[in-house]
């Protein structure tokens, strides 16, 4: 607390490369963490079952539980904060201690919009859902069964991104218990492919796939990396809707976190994309500490042995100068001649309009600022009308210090039934694209379901 006043305060000297000296100081801006780190750190109550357990609202128990729209009259505020320090009563007002980061000029902790979409939507919402819809059309109504689904998952082209999260086998018994054994990553795997992989056995006017489609897209909006600002309200009126599908059609309540999900629209347009705050990376650097501590032969003091580990680790990064990923890395050159890349067909953006030289460097793969891409994958190149258009890359190519893309246009459709972009043709000319002006600058899945493609959006904004 001591450091965070002095950088607060008194900032620290940064010299610069040219000799010049300035100072630099240093905000809290934000504490980010899961729900019970929030609530022990800021000083609410850390029982998730007392009747004002949410940071954000002094909503009670069944007012929580039925709640679709967040009331803007309980919402808390500074001044009721205090009031509510001041009476030293957990049990009435969900606030356990004054939070010792308000002792910063510039932070308070009602001031700290943040949620752990983690655990309030993809381990909370997302899963018990799935876990609803499959046992309606399962065991209810019996569209299909549990081997066609597991059949169908196994055999499923899951791409170039979510292959590595492909959902385990689902069980009779996870069923019954409602309990998904899959991790965050393989549950998101799951429901974005959900719709193409059994969406052709379930009417389109079915009320229970109409809930799986409000939920694939407010998935959307909460791991979107920037939002339009006519978003706004948009995420509420889903969230509202979604709500009120759950309780009509499966009788169910909202739990304490899933609660958070009404405030989500706050927190999006307050703090920014809410995809920033998940908890999904901490998790993953769980996993390291645990497969060092089953490979230790020491268990006196499992935690120091993790921590020097660490330490060494970090020390590695430092000495070798690779903590920060490289800028850019090439695969194997080859030499491409722009008669190769030339349409006849397409005289405004030619390739070689765009390249001086006859012969170009090309590479079968690049990764920039992390981002992987590599022939025949699919980019998002242009928005045109409002509608987004793809191609599937055919060249990388790097002139003048720019990285140029050589691609075939896509011509798709929205497919509003598997939420997914259906491929209807391939354009044989070549376009020609820079790294700069391509739309979204993370490739997208391509999949394959017998003879159709589709292309899933892997978290478009």
């Amino acid at each position: 607390m001591i450091e965070l006043e002095v950088l607060e305060k008194n900032g620290v000297d940064i010299y610069l490369i040219d000799g010049r000296k300035i100072k630099l100081f240093f905000k809290l801006s934000l504490i980010l963490g899961d729900n019970l780190g929030l609530h022990s750190i800021l000083g609410f109550t850390e029982s998730f079952n007392s009747t004002y357990s949410c940071r954000f609202c002094k909503m009670d128990t069944v007012q929580r539980s039925l709640a679709s729209l967040e009331d803007k009259k309980l919402l808390r505020d500074k001044e009721s904060y205090e009031t509510d320090i001041l009476l030293k009563d957990p049990s009435s007002t969900g606030i356990k201690e004054k939070c010792i980061f308000n002792r910063l000029s510039n932070f308070h902790d009602l001031d700290n919009v943040v949620v752990d979409i983690m655990h309030d939507f993809i381990e909370g919402f997302v899963h018990r859902d799935m876990c609803d819809i499959l046992d309606y059309y399962i065991n209810k109504v019996k569209l299909f069964s549990l081997l066609d689904l597991t059949s169908r998952i196994k055999l499923h082209d899951f791409g170039e991104f979510d292959i590595k999260n492909k959902p385990l086998e689902i069980l009779p018994n996870h069923l019954k218990n409602k309990s998904l054994k899959m991790s965050a990553g393989e549950i998101l795997s799951f429901v974005r492919h959900f719709g193409i992989i059994m969406g052709d056995l379930i009417p389109d006017d079915d009320v229970v796939y109409r809930l799986y489609l409000n939920l694939v897209n407010i998935l959307d909006i909460i791991l979107a990396r920037s939002i339009h600002k006519n978003c706004k309200g948009l995420l509420k009126t889903l969230v509202s809707e979604h709500h009120t599908l759950v309780l009509t059609i499966f009788n169910r309540h909202c739990k304490t976190k899933e609660h958070n999900l009404i405030h989500y629209d706050t927190v999006m347009h307050t703090s920014g994309p809410l995809i920033n705050f998940s908890g999904m990376r901490w998790e993953a650097k769980h996993k390291e500490s645990k497969m060092l501590a089953v490979v230790s032969n020491s268990k006196v003091n499992i935690c120091q042995t993790l921590g020097v580990k660490h330490q060494l680790k970090f020390a590695y990064l430092v000495q070798s100068n690779t903590m920060f990923p490289t800028e850019l890395l090439l695969g194997e050159l080859k030499k491409v001649t722009t008669k190769t890349l030339y349409s006849v067909h397409n005289d405004e953006c030619l390739i070689v309009n765009k390249l001086s030289h006859k012969t170009v460097n090309s590479y079968d793969w690049i990764e920039k600022r992390g981002i992987k891409y590599k022939s025949r994958m699919v980019s998002c190149t242009s928005h045109e009308n409002q509608k987004l258009n793809f191609g599937i890359i055919n060249y990388i190519i790097i002139e003048n210090y720019i990285i140029y893309f050589s691609y075939q246009k896509l011509l798709t459709v929205f497919d509003a039934h598997c939420h997914a972009f259906k491929i209807i043709n391939l354009k044989s000319d070549n376009y020609i694209v820079s790294y700069e002006d391509l739309v979204y600058i993370y490739p997208v899945s391509l999949i394959q379901k017998n003879d159709e493609y589709y292309i899933l959006h892997h978290y478009l904004a």
